[in-house]
């Protein structure tokens, strides 16, 4: 993720530019930034997050497994409860 803080004609235009001493601030920066070529601040952030899944499924392919595999684990429960019923049954 980056974030370059510059400065575009939309920023100008928001609402704390109003405050006079916002708006030199700001109209200072984007001077220097615009017309002499100064280069915004860069901030890089890492972030590590662990997830489950597969990057490379869409989410709907993700969820269509996940409810394979459900239905994947239900039918061995019921397999097994099946045998267990087959066990139980008096012997002639």
């Amino acid at each position: 993720m980056w974030e370059h803080f510059g400065l575009d004609l939309p920023d100008m235009e928001k609402l704390f530019n109003i405050l006079p001493q916002a708006s030199e601030i700001f109209a200072h920066w984007f001077i220097l930034q615009h017309l002499y070529g100064y280069r915004p601040f860069v901030t890089q952030a890492v972030i590590e997050r662990e997830f489950s899944g597969n990057i490379y499924y869409t989410r709907q392919e993700n969820i269509k497994a996940q409810q394979a595999e459900q239905a994947a684990k239900q039918n061995e429960a019921q397999d097994a409860q099946q045998k267990v019923n087959l066990n139980n049954l008096p012997k002639w």
